[in-house]
């Protein structure tokens, strides 16, 4: 009987070592990761803080880049504007000294006035 009891005392014992052994392994992973948690938690809690001193600085500055866009369309438009505006008399323009130049020209014998024949490479003058 002293046998068995022996045998499932050091069973017993030695569940027992193991049972402790594997609870230091887990209270040393868990510290181990407790401090990577804390670690990212600084670092994620100093990105922030640097964030908020940047949107802290660059708040104030909306305005003023809101108004300089604001700007930058109007002065875009009334360039695009003026633009069309200067093609526009371009363009009455050539209608204009096509038109006298084609009354002027129909004088001339085949009917194209100072132009003469046209190539494959374009109208030649005569």
């Amino acid at each position: 009987m002293t046998d068995v009891w022996m045998t499932a005392s050091l069973a017993l014992l030695a569940g027992a070592c193991i049972g402790g052994a594997v609870w230091c392994i887990m209270v040393r992973r868990m510290e181990d990761l407790r401090a990577r948690l804390e670690a990212q938690t600084l670092r994620m809690q100093a990105h922030t803080k640097g964030w908020e001193q940047f949107t802290d600085k660059a708040v104030p500055l909306f305005p003023v880049l809101t108004r300089q866009l604001e700007s930058v369309i109007a002065d875009t438009e009334c360039a695009a504007m003026n633009l069309g505006e200067r093609f526009r008399m371009i363009a009455q323009k050539a209608t204009a000294l096509t038109s006298v130049s084609t009354r002027r020209g129909s004088s001339h014998p085949n009917g194209w006035g100072r132009l003469c024949k046209r190539y494959s490479t374009g109208w030649m003058a005569c």
